[in-house]
C-alpha cells in the first residue's frame, strides 16, 4: 500500500532521490524495505494518471515495506485519485515536497491543517507551498 506521495522539482535530478529517499524512510518510519514508484512528468498528465492508477492497483499492503509515489507531476497533489490510499484520516499528513534542502511535509508549507477536501493542486498553482 502507499504510505506517502512525494513531489520533488525536475532540476533536482542530479541528486541521487532514491539514496536519499531510503534514508529519510528509513529514519523517519524505522523499515526495512523501501519502494519508491517514479512518476515523470515528461510523459504527460494523461500518462502520469494512467502509471498511477496502475501503481495502485498493483500496490499491496505488506509489514515493514515503506512504499511512496516520487514525482515532479502536478499529479502529485491530485487527491482525488491519492486521498483514499495515503490517508485514513481527515487531514493530509502523507504528502511531502523534496528539495534541496531536504524532504518536508506539505502540512509544514501551509497555513492551516490540509484537509482531503482541499483541491491540492489549485493550491499549489496558487503559491501556497512555497514557504521555505
Amino acid at each position: 500500500m502507499i504510505k506517502a506521495v512525494i513531489y520533488y522539482d525536475g532540476c533536482l535530478k542530479n541528486l541521487n532521490l532514491t539514496s536519499s529517499l531510503a534514508i529519510w524512510a528509513n529514519k523517519e518510519n524505522k523499515v526495512e524495505v523501501f519502494d519508491a514508484i517514479f512518476i515523470d512528468a515528461s510523459y504527460g498528465y494523461k500518462q502520469n494518471e494512467n502509471q498511477l492508477k496502475t501503481s495502485l492497483a498493483n500496490s499491496k499492503e505488506q509489514e515493514n515495506v515503506f512504499e511512496v509515489i516520487v514525482t515532479n507531476s502536478l499529479i502529485a497533489y491530485d487527491n482525488g485519485l491519492l486521498k483514499d490510499t495515503v490517508s485514513a484520516s481527515p487531514i493530509l499528513n502523507n504528502y511531502y515536497i523534496f528539495d534541496q534542502y531536504g524532504i518536508h511535509s506539505l502540512q509544514d508549507f501551509a497555513d492551516k491543517e490540509l484537509l482531503v477536501t482541499y483541491n491540492l493542486e489549485k493550491m499549489y498553482i496558487n503559491g501556497a507551498f512555497e514557504k521555505l
